[in-house]
């Protein structure tokens, strides 16, 4: 999220606020691509006539959603139903001083509404899952928290938890790779995962460093751009 306002100049040329926010997204990848790349181009051209024209978490939200039931709206009516899907928007709201996540989706294969719900995130050991077998999910997690005092290592538990359904392929059906973010009152920012996998010789292991489902450091696949390469 970018914005600007007027300079010496009169142009919106001085940019006076900057955020971002984390987007997570299950099902029609249809609309989810269309609709991270629409609120991402969007978002990073605001303009407001005065500094204090700060757009909410909750504004950013709403727009999300506004933009999603266009789509909604207009692949129901080509393919006939609704695609079945979920997101969410999460990030640190400036105005109430708290992380807030707001979860989105279709109310039916056959409207074009989409329902909205803003997720406590102050619940003690608070998750928010989306997707298929949420509530065995939820289980696992909460069965494994137990086992843990407060400390860092009950609050990786549900990453663990989620990268152990990944990877040794719990459910046939939930695959992929996992990403990782992290919301701040600085913003949203992405990371790279790292796990040991093993090499050709299938006797030694090494560092395997991805990026949404891609090894940064493999030629084959990111490699380097030009003189440089990607770097966390």
């Amino acid at each position: 999220v970018v914005a600007r306002c007027p300079g010496q100049t009169g142009e919106y040329d001085t940019q006076y606020y900057e955020d971002s926010f984390g987007l997570a997204f299950s099902g029609s990848s249809l609309i989810g691509l269309n609709l991270a790349s629409t609120i991402s181009s969007l978002t990073s051209q605001l303009v407001g006539r005065t500094r204090e024209a700060i757009p909410s978490f909750q504004d950013i939200a709403d727009f999300a959603v506004r933009i999603t039931r266009k789509y909604v709206d207009a692949i129901g009516q080509l393919q006939g139903r609704v695609p079945p899907f979920k997101g969410a928007i999460f990030g640190w709201c400036h105005g109430d001083s708290q992380f807030k996540l707001l979860s989105f989706g279709p109310v039916s294969t056959t409207s074009p509404d989409v329902f909205t719900l803003l997720v406590d995130l102050t619940v003690p050991d608070s998750v928010f899952l989306m997707g298929n077998h949420t509530e065995e999910i939820a289980d696992r997690i909460r069965e494994f928290q137990q086992r843990f005092q407060p400390s860092a290592a009950r609050d990786v538990v549900p990453q663990n938890i989620i990268w152990g359904l990944i990877y040794d392929r719990i459910y046939e059906d939930i695959g992929g790779e996992l990403q990782h973010g992290r919301g701040s009152s600085k913003g949203f920012f992405l990371y790279p995962n790292v796990r040991s996998v093993l090499n050709e010789d299938q006797q030694t292991f090494r560092d395997q460093v991805s990026f949404r489902g891609l090894d940064l450091y493999d030629d084959s696949t990111v490699g380097s751009v030009g003189p440089c390469r990607p770097f966390f």
